[in-house]
């Protein structure tokens, strides 16, 4: 990054930095948490530590949008399935477009709880082993 200009900072030194005008400011601990610094080795495990509830509920909104919209796409899908093992088993239920959709909207739509829970489980499996 220099030779193409860029200044580069000391950034192997900047997390022990406290300046001494602000000592008296805080007296309680500082630096990285230990739970951030488990998901500091992956940029996706970081993506999914510090997002914020804000954006959580976008997400969570938007995935419900879509799953929406592709409901009669899956409902499709799941019909030909059908189809295919009608195809091979005679005795095998065929259900219709209509009520295949209609199972689709019944199930649970997708909520803030839901798509953190599912980045705190990937958040999890990119962390390295041993923390906590």
């Amino acid at each position: 990054m220099a030779a193409t200009g860029w200044e580069v900072y000391d950034q192997h030194h900047s997390g022990g930095l406290q300046l001494e005008k602000a000592v008296d400011l805080y007296r309680g601990s500082w630096g990285i948490t230990r739970s951030a610094a488990a998901y500091a080795s992956s940029p996706l495990g970081m993506f999914f530590y510090f997002i914020s509830k804000k954006r959580w509920y976008h997400i969570a909104k938007e995935s419900e949008v879509y799953r929406i919209k592709c409901m009669p796409s899956v409902a499709a899908a799941q019909h030909v399935k059908q189809l295919e093992a009608l195809a091979k088993d005679p005795t095998k239920k065929v259900q219709s477009l209509e009520v295949l959709i209609e199972k689709l909207t019944k199930t649970r739509s997708i909520s803030r709880n839901t798509t953190h829970r599912g980045s705190a489980g990937c958040a999890v499996a990119v962390r390295p082993h041993g923390w906590a």
